[in-house]
């Protein structure tokens, strides 16, 4: 995400962030003031319904990063999951569907604010969650490679960027957020079938 702002640091709508940031600075302060650590099945199931919610509220949720009210929800509820579930790429991309954005723009933006998640969530489990929900037994190597993997796969998505339409860029976003969506519920559904059993 910090190789993809750089790379589009020129597209950034920084008019929109601004309301991100502060919504995401109030989710860190409460979250952190109950320490919260949610169950697997939870967080997957919040991952999986998100991608679905703009179908099934059709004309009556419409979700606009550009929109500062929209974009304080969003910090809130994106550093929200962050914190709870580590990931939110999926949630994330459901205020940029077809919005007055252009693709460049959207790329940019979203990888700015992912970047500041991941550094919230690193203050998050470094300074105020005990280590006892650290992930731990990933190999030294697997942090070595990560980084030029993911330099090299922002360049690439960089080309694939100028060669497709902004019509292209949300159809196939669209698409690939549904097909997430389906793995977090099926995911959901088997941790709790295993709780169950």
């Amino acid at each position: 995400n910090v190789s993809r702002a750089f790379i589009h640091r020129g597209h950034l709508r920084f008019s929109s962030v601004k309301y991100y940031l502060a919504g995401m600075a109030v989710s860190f302060c409460v979250i952190s003031l109950f320490r919260f650590v949610p169950g697997k099945a939870l967080v997957f199931g919040m991952l999986g319904i998100g991608p679905f919610i703009p179908q099934i509220f059709r004309g009556r949720v419409k979700l606009d990063f550009t929109k500062p009210s929209h974009a304080f929800f969003c910090g809130l509820a994106i550093t929200c999951m962050q914190l709870m579930a580590g990931v939110s790429g999926a949630a994330l991309s459901m205020f940029f569907q077809d919005i007055d954005m252009t693709r460049h723009e959207v790329i940019s933006t979203k990888a700015f604010t992912q970047a500041i998640s991941h550094v919230t969530k690193l203050a998050y489990f470094g300074l105020v969650v005990p280590r006892a929900h650290a992930v731990a037994g990933l190999p030294p190597w697997i942090y070595v490679a990560v980084v030029p993997a993911a330099v090299l796969g922002a360049n690439i998505g960089r080309h694939v960027l100028n060669r497709i339409t902004d019509r292209q860029f949300y159809k196939a976003t669209q698409v690939t957020l549904w097909a997430l969506g389906a793995v977090y519920l099926c995911k959901a559904a088997l941790l709790l079938a295993q709780r169950h059993a």
